[in-house]
């Protein structure tokens, strides 16, 4: 066997990745949609939190985010520190929506065609929403690919601190 260079194959490659990051701005703006359906403001949210969801995107590690994420919340948030803690400890293992929700979805959407399933019908559309959702409860953490997840570290961990009701975002 000889391994070739096929330019079809990188370029399916590219696609697939540029199709990464569009899902990842597609889900950082649905969370943003999220807090301003629940009275903050988006932006003045982004430029308080913009240091740690750079920190998360480009170390790909929740659990290495924790420290910034605590300070951040405390600090530029206003979370109690008990709560940030808290909430950066449990937002760095669960809410994985890149692991759990984009990835998957985008395989299966890749998959389905070579087994003669049309990812366009809307049998497929909802049955893999719901495998996608109820899966995403119990995703387990893993290493790569959680540079999908960056956007919803933060607002996860903010969302759940809001029953303090001392962040001032507004």
């Amino acid at each position: 066997m000889v391994a070739t260079t096929n330019p079809e194959e990188i370029l399916k490659l590219i696609k697939f990745v540029a199709a990464s990051y569009v899902a990842l701005i597609v889900m950082f703006i649905i969370h943003l949609i999220i807090l301003a359906l629940f009275g903050y403001n988006p932006i003045q949210y982004v430029r308080k939190v913009v240091p740690t969801l750079i920190f998360a995107f480009t170390s790909r590690s929740s659990v290495a985010t924790i420290p910034l994420n605590v300070e951040t919340q405390t600090k530029r948030l206003g979370v109690p520190e008990g709560v940030a803690n808290l909430s950066a400890s449990f937002g760095s293992m669960i809410g994985q929506n890149g692991c759990a929700g984009i990835y998957p979805a985008m395989l299966a959407v890749m998959i389905a065609p070579t087994v003669g399933i049309n990812p366009m019908s809307w049998d497929f559309i909802i049955t893999l929403i719901l495998v996608v959702v109820i899966s995403s409860f119990g995703v387990a953490r893993r290493g790569r690919w959680s540079h999908l997840r960056f956007a919803d570290r933060t607002v996860d961990d903010e969302l759940a601190s809001r029953s303090c009701r001392s962040v001032d975002l507004r």
